[in-house]
C-alpha cells in the first residue's frame, strides 16, 4: 500500500522543488556570466598594449649601410700605428713612451697555476 501524502506535505515538497530549481538557475546564470565576462574582459594594461604592438615586416637597412660604409683596418694597417704609453711614478712624474706595434713588443707570459691535490674521500687527514 502506498502512503498518501497530506496537503501540507505536498505544499512543502513543492516549495523545496521551487527553491532547488531557482538555486540551479542562479548557479547556472552565475557560471555563464563569469565565463562570458572572463572572455570579454581584457587583462592587458596600457603599458602591455604599447609593448605588444605588431612589428613591421619591413627591415630598416640604414644601420646596415652605415656599418658597411665604415673603415675596416687590416692587420697590416694596424701594425703601422704607434702606441703611446703614459707611466706615472709615485712622485707624480709622468713619462711617455711611444712604440711601433710592428716592432717586436714584449709580451707578458703567465706562469702555470699549480693544481691542488684532492683530499682523501674519508674526510680524515692522513699523517705521513
Amino acid at each position: 500500500m502506498k502512503k498518501r501524502l497530506t496537503f501540507k506535505q505536498l505544499l512543502f515538497e513543492q516549495q523545496i522543488l521551487g527553491i532547488l530549481l531557482f538555486s540551479v538557475l542562479v548557479v547556472f546564470l552565475w557560471v555563464v556570466s563569469t565565463i562570458y565576462f572572463s572572455y570579454t574582459k581584457s587583462t592587458l594594461t596600457s603599458e602591455d598594449e604599447t609593448v605588444v604592438i605588431p612589428l613591421s615586416p619591413i627591415i630598416d637597412d640604414r644601420p646596415l649601410q652605415v656599418l658597411s660604409s665604415r673603415r675596416w683596418w687590416s692587420d697590416s694597417d694596424l701594425q703601422s700605428f704607434a702606441v703611446s704609453v703614459v707611466i706615472r711614478d709615485s712622485n707624480g712624474k709622468t713619462t711617455t713612451s711611444q712604440t711601433q706595434t710592428g716592432a717586436a713588443s714584449p709580451s707578458a707570459t703567465l706562469a702555470p697555476t699549480p693544481v691542488p691535490t684532492p683530499l682523501p674521500a674519508s674526510g680524515s687527514a692522513q699523517t705521513q
